[in-house]
């Protein structure tokens, strides 16, 4: 039975007709001079009090009914969190141009700043010695979580936290980050839908892997685990039983092999002997336990959109532009959905509110150029936009 908030006194009044239910045909005295009037006046206080509180607590731990303030509380109790927002990462390639001597670049925090004004750095924990002529590639990461675009540069202009003057022997460039841009925190509409419809959200494996993708330069991170006892193939991946595949987007770091070997006892799949991560433990062989990871792959596919719209009003280039601005993140992806299909498609385009545009038709077309309703992506890649196949129907010269 649902419980209802009632006040004091239509709590007394239910509590009395009962009793005078039960002594009939005689009624109690309802009157504050009445002793037993105020024992069932003093019992309701009590009922209301228990039901109030059992209400208030019910909203405020409850994911679908509580308010913004108590779903980190919330989250707690359901047995997960929220999904960490990520800064976009770049790679600066420091070199010493000086052919001739070593060169010691100081520890410390160095940044720069990128032409749309965010602020990129990293840290050197050490004195880092570059031989003559040495390039060491570095990963630098926005002083804020979000979308943050660079683009390559040879001569970035390198400033250290603490002021002090870099060596000019050493010159820094970047490259272009568009495959490391990065997202903010999670809402919490998004986080309420999330866990309210993921019914394996307590799961250990889940729970491990969203711990892993909260890291600090992970921008996603996706596990399969063969269960059973002999060799199963996932994605042209052979898994040996008991077996973890680990597979990310970011720049991993031991914390990864840490966080694996407090979760679980499962080997992980290795892939490249080049990607592993170590727990380091005298417990182990060597003082370390490897945990190997995979990179996420891509899935190709390409979008056909039919629209019309009104050239007295709009150019047919001006529309394309807007919608593959709104496809822009499918191109770039560093999270993974598990399928991209023609209604994922029409709702993006329900942000499009240009005069006279309408869109006719969509397909969804695979990698083989085939018309499909849906792209299917595996845990072990993410959805790649490719292109996007236009064509156009001018209302006003067909008018």
């Amino acid at each position: 039975m649902a419980l209802v908030s009632k006040s004091i006194d239509e709590e007394t009044e239910e509590l009395t007709d009962i009793y005078d239910e039960l002594i009939k045909p005689k009624k109690v005295w309802r009157n504050h001079n009445n002793k037993l009037y105020l024992i069932f006046r003093a019992c309701a206080a009590g009922i209301v009090g228990v039901i109030d509180a059992a209400l208030a607590l019910h909203n405020r731990f409850n994911p679908r009914l509580c308010d913004d303030t108590d779903l980190y509380s919330a989250a707690g109790i359901v047995g997960t969190d929220f999904k960490q927002g990520k800064g976009s990462i770049v790679n600066v390639t420091i070199k010493n141009k000086s052919l001739a001597e070593q060169k010691v670049l100081s520890e410390g925090t160095y940044s720069f700043q990128s032409s749309l004004g965010m602020i990129f750095y990293f840290q050197l924990a050490n004195n880092t010695l570059f031989e003559p002529g040495e390039e060491r590639v570095i990963a630098a990461i926005s002083q804020e979580k979000g979308n943050y675009p660079v683009m390559r540069n040879m001569n970035i202009r390198m400033f250290r936290a603490d002021s002090q003057k870099i060596d000019p022997a050493f010159i820094f460039a970047c490259d272009d980050n568009i495959d490391r841009l990065g997202y903010p925190d999670e809402t919490p509409y998004d986080f309420r839908t999330r866990i309210l419809n993921d019914p394996e959200r307590q799961d250990h494996l889940k729970e491990l892997e969203l711990k892993i993708r909260n890291l600090p330069n992970i921008f996603e991170c996706n596990l399969v685990f063969n269960e059973s006892d002999v060799s199963q193939e996932y994605d042209g991946i052979t898994l040996a039983g008991k077996e973890l595949l680990i597979t990310i987007t970011g720049v991993p770091t031991d914390k990864i092999a840490e966080l694996v070997a407090e979760q679980v006892i499962y080997s992980t799949h290795m892939v490249d002997p080049a990607d592993v991560v170590y727990y380091y433990n005298n417990l182990y062989i060597n003082g370390k336990y490897p945990v190997y990871f995979k990179y996420h792959d891509k899935i190709d596919f390409s979008l056909s959109i039919q629209y019309e719209y009104d050239s007295g009003k709009l150019k047919s280039q001006q529309v394309e532009d807007f919608i593959e601005g709104l496809f822009k993140p499918y191109t770039r992806m560093v999270t993974y959905v598990e399928s991209f299909s023609e209604g994922d498609a029409y709702k993006v385009l329900d942000s499009l509110k240009l005069p006279g545009v309408k869109i006719r038709n969509v397909d969804v077309v695979d990698s083989d150029n085939n018309e499909v309703p849906f792209i299917r992506i595996p845990k072990t890649r993410l959805a790649n936009l490719t292109g996007i196949v236009f064509t156009a129907v001018d209302t006003e010269r067909q008018g």
